[in-house]
């Protein structure tokens, strides 16, 4: 009896937080002017994590997104939190794909307003391969790179060239030079995308 009524309580508990808790949308404008007002030593993350809710014989997906803003990289951080609910497909592909798809269009909004700030993008997936995330490392790290954008730079072995001084390289010199990826943002998995892994984590939790 002392059972089965715990258990119909927590069961009654899960579904009003599941009701309560709904889609939340990101107040993008309140972000940029928290970005626009902060030091250039402000970091800025985007990370996100997903959980499976199962509720009256149905499966659902919880997706959470979360902008972190570390105030002089040294201070407090002011978090703000989208929330949103799909109906769970099935295979984990596609569900570790849909926080990275969600991740990467928020860091999309954000990248164009951080100036030289540090922003990176922790993405909740394990590069480990005894881990079952490692499946889509090197497909998530892509769809990063390829929505925010990566400017290839021209670098000799030892010192950079100026324009002039390619322009002047034969085609055998060119060809020495080595090409490197310059981004504005880092791209991070776990262990170090504390801002998924800890963070989001903390509210897939219903």
């Amino acid at each position: 009896m002392v059972y089965e009524y715990i258990k119909k309580s927590k069961k009654k508990r899960k579904e009003h937080r599941l009701k309560r808790k709904g889609n939340i949308a990101l107040d993008y404008d309140l972000i940029r002017k928290t970005i626009n007002e902060s030091s250039l030593e402000t970091s800025i993350y985007v990370g996100g994590d997903s959980s499976i809710i199962r509720n009256k014989g149905e499966k659902w997906v919880l997706f959470i997104v979360i902008v972190g803003i570390h105030i002089d990289s040294n201070k407090g951080v002011k978090v703000f939190k989208q929330a949103a609910w799909m109906p769970d497909y099935g295979p984990l592909r596609l569900r570790l794909m849909n926080e990275v798809w969600a991740i990467t269009a928020v860091a999309t909004e954000l990248i164009d307003h951080v100036d030289d700030r540090p922003f990176a993008v922790h993405l909740d997936i394990n590069s480990d391969v005894n881990e079952k995330s490692s499946i889509v490392v090197k497909e998530a790290i892509g769809y990063v790179k390829a929505m925010l954008g990566v400017e290839k730079i021209i670098m000799p072995a030892e010192d950079k060239l100026t324009e002039e001084e390619l322009d002047n390289l034969t085609d055998e010199e060119l060809d020495n030079l080595t090409d490197i990826e310059k981004t504005r943002y880092s791209v991070h998995v776990k262990p170090e995308a504390f801002m998924a892994s800890v963070c989001a984590d903390r509210f897939t939790r219903v």
